[in-house]
């Protein structure tokens, strides 16, 4: 289903999908949780959304994570993938980040992405179960990734958009997670 999304924003060709199912299943493509290394790779090389950074060959010394990037900028900038696996090495975790930016360009460049997915996420996935604002600078500590907006995936899961501080550098992102977040009513 992400297909659609990054279609909206990145005017490629969708991969066709092995069947309606696998398609309302897929987490960002055509990958789904449960995926392993092995498929998750084929699957990346064979997109139409994104591509990668890195010569193949250094694949074996650099993994993965930051590897792949949208092939199109998502709001002005493009989206770098990272993953997180179970202890068995199946996929339970896709992440869209930007590159990190410094401060300067928070209220500007990564706030239009953010805004931009956003929409996208919102004309995938319909109305979020929650949304806020683009989380304020200030609000952001060392470390600290703050949600302003989530979506229940189709094929189970939760699709999470905010943005991220590392040290003096900023990012947007989007996670896609296994677990499905629960509302909490508030008196």
């Amino acid at each position: 289903m992400l297909v659609l999304l990054l279609a909206l924003a990145l005017p490629l060709p969708a991969a066709k999908p092995e069947s309606p199912e696998a398609e309302a299943s897929a987490v960002f493509d055509t990958l789904h949780f449960g995926d392993t290394r092995e498929q998750v790779l084929a699957k990346l090389k064979a997109s139409k959304i994104v591509e990668l950074r890195v010569a193949e060959a250094l694949l074996g010394r650099f993994g993965l994570n930051g590897s792949f990037q949208t092939r199109k900028d998502v709001g002005g900038l493009r989206c770098r993938l990272f993953f997180d696996w179970s202890k068995h090495g199946l996929l339970r975790e896709v992440s869209l980040q930007t590159e990190a930016l410094p401060a300067d360009a928070y209220p500007i460049q990564l706030k239009a992405c953010w805004a931009d997915l956003a929409k996208l996420l919102t004309t995938l996935y319909g109305a979020p179960v929650q949304q806020g604002d683009f989380p304020p600078l200030a609000s952001l500590s060392d470390g600290a990734c703050l949600a302003s907006h989530y979506w229940r995936l189709a094929g189970g899961g939760t699709a999470i958009l905010g943005s991220a501080r590392d040290n003096k550098n900023y990012t947007t992102v989007v996670r896609f997670i296994q677990q499905e977040l629960q509302s909490i009513a508030i008196p």
